[in-house]
């Protein structure tokens, strides 16, 4: 997927560009390794957040990356650029 489509994708789907630039960094940290596993390295960023609206907050975009993975896609597609 190009990079300005996955983008494009990700901003129709709600994200902000704060939340793609964290989440990049999150699944770089955490050792992402493909598009089907990233909803289960942000829950588990979200599991380690002490501040209850950040963990909601991680746990909601984990849940849409679950519900839809060509969100997953689009977002390992910004990770490979």
């Amino acid at each position: 997927m190009h990079k300005a489509v996955a983008r494009d994708l990700l901003r129709k789907a709600g994200w902000s560009e704060p939340q793609l630039v964290m989440a990049l960094r999150i699944m770089a940290y955490d050792g992402a390794r493909s598009a089907t596993d990233t909803p289960e390295v942000i829950a588990a960023f979200a599991e380690r957040s002490e501040d209850a609206g950040e963990k909601a907050a991680w746990r909601a975009l984990a849940a849409k990356l679950s519900q839809d993975p060509q969100q997953a896609e689009a977002l390992w597609a910004l990770r490979r650029m």
